[in-house]
């Protein structure tokens, strides 16, 4: 199959123009079909494939196409849209906050990373997250109630509706029916999940017509410069109502990722203001300490409050003695905006904000505890690793680019997203973490996201108990 692709001078404009020559339901119908395919199987390097690439095909399609257009695309046409797609010439000048390295690798990593990582994680999390808060304190907004309102259903139906939808479109080519509920084999699955829930989850979390598509783009912030970056609609609703009642998911991983708790994020701020991400990060903050209480050779120990003279100061949300170290860990639930996933100059400003309040928290209550100010609770004389846990992505959050923008600290520190610290949890219920994050704080891998350093020690047998729980609990799992 030969293709050609100007490699000297690829704009949006013409993969926006080449995307809208096709019937746009005969492009999406195909593009979800191909998505579906790649469940199965990993991308060969030859492929143009990406999924990335057809999500922004399936972007560009509802923006620009249009239903009346005869042409019906081929496999070869969608692959030149994404060769297309992948040749786009950034068209940022010299010199610009755009083109620095850390701008040029967080938008890389935030565009193609997530469709690269397994869905199941971001389901468990979601009853995890939610259902499992210990209730230390009592949240302002977040409540049965609310997330009700959110989701259309509780959350454990929800995502048996989740599951269920995406079942049906890695199944049936992106395509959800609601004929089907008609259908004498579905009496079981309205037996577990009634049907009126069914379809408020549907209306309230997931569906999406084209018009309303087109809106939701409108509204989001775009960067002149990095036209294929702005905001995709279907990582918040991916399924499009099609006119003959039919709803079609055409990139089928966004539906699991849209149970995961970061997702509920900008839904909730818009509906109930800044409180909602208060609640969002007392809710992290006991998850990740909820996380590490599940080690079986780990004493965890939650914030302490001291004096300096007559102030009232409070340490790190959580000491983890392992034994023969002591982790420091502080946790932010903040998510990163879309400025500042693309490289925009907003980046460097969040990433003081965020992490680097975290590095200077760490500092203070090792000094604090060093200083003897916490107590006899906590050992003074083991070595220090201090750990920022985030519970959005934190995709080259370790790397050099980074961490000069940051405040030196006067221990090792790893940050790590609440992927990283499940999966360092599930190695820990079967082998000691202690010379893991060692040899990782003490090498090259100290640079690296995480994940992948843990990914050497993690074996296929691995079980997160609290992601264990969560799935034991789900319709449909």
């Amino acid at each position: 199959m030969q293709i050609s692709v100007d490699p000297d001078r690829t704009t949006y404009e013409m993969f926006k123009n080449d995307v809208r020559r096709f019937n746009q339901q005969a492009l999406l119908e195909l593009i979800a079909t191909k998505c579906s395919a790649l469940q199965d199987k990993e991308v060969m390097r030859w492929s143009p494939y990406f999924p990335w690439a057809l999500a922004a095909t399936a972007q560009a399609s509802l923006l620009y196409g249009n239903p009346y257009r005869s042409t019906i695309p081929r496999e070869a046409d969608l692959a030149r849209c994404c060769l297309l797609y992948s040749n786009i010439t950034p068209l940022e000048t010299a010199g610009a906050p755009l083109t620095a390295p850390l701008s040029v690798l967080t938008r890389i990593a935030f565009e193609q990373f997530p469709y690269q990582e397994s869905g199941s994680e971001e389901v468990a999390r979601a009853d995890a997250f939610f259902n499992g808060y210990s209730g230390r304190k009592t949240l302002e907004v977040i409540s049965e109630e609310t997330l009700n309102e959110l989701l259309g259903a509780s959350v454990t139906e929800a995502v048996g509706v989740g599951l269920l939808l995406h079942g049906g479109a890695y199944h049936n080519r992106g395509y959800y029916d609601p004929g089907w509920l008609d259908q004498p084999n579905f009496a079981d699955v309205l037996e577990v999940v009634p049907r009126h829930t069914i379809e408020n989850v549907i209306k309230t979390h997931y569906l999406i017509d084209i018009p309303g598509f087109r809106a939701k783009a409108a509204e989001a912030p775009a960067n002149a410069l990095l036209p294929q970056y702005t905001f995709n609609p279907l990582t918040e609703r991916p399924f499009i109502q099609m006119s003959d009642g039919r709803a079609l998911a055409p990139v089928p991983h966004l539906v699991t990722r849209k149970l995961s708790p970061i997702e509920l994020y900008y839904a909730g701020i818009k509906r109930f203001g800044v409180a909602f991400t208060r609640d969002m990060g007392e809710l992290f903050e006991d998850y990740v300490g909820r996380q590490f209480e599940t080690l079986p050779r780990a004493t965890v120990t939650p914030e302490i409050e001291y004096r300096v003279k007559k102030d009232h100061v409070k340490t790190v949300d959580w000491f983890v003695n392992l034994g023969s170290h002591l982790l420091l860990i502080e946790a932010k639930a903040s998510r990163f905006t879309l400025g500042s996933r693309i490289g925009d100059e907003p980046l460097e400003t969040q990433l003081q904000n965020t992490i680097g309040k975290a590095f200077t928290q760490l500092n203070r209550t090792h000094k604090a505890l060093l200083d003897g100010q916490l107590g006899e609770s906590l050992p003074r004389d083991l070595p220090v690793i201090g750990i920022v846990a985030t519970l959005d992505s934190a995709y080259g959050m370790n790397g050099v680019f980074v961490r000069k923008l940051l405040p030196d600290t006067d221990m090792p520190v790893l940050v790590a997203s609440a992927r990283d610290i499940e999966m360092l949890v599930a190695i820990g219920q079967r082998e000691d973490i202690n010379p893991i994050l060692q040899g990782i704080i003490s090498g090259e891998q100290a640079t690296w996201h995480l994940g992948p350093a843990l990914s050497e020690h993690y074996q296929q047998g691995d079980k997160n108990p609290l992601h264990e729980a969560a799935w034991a609990k789900y319709p449909f799992s």
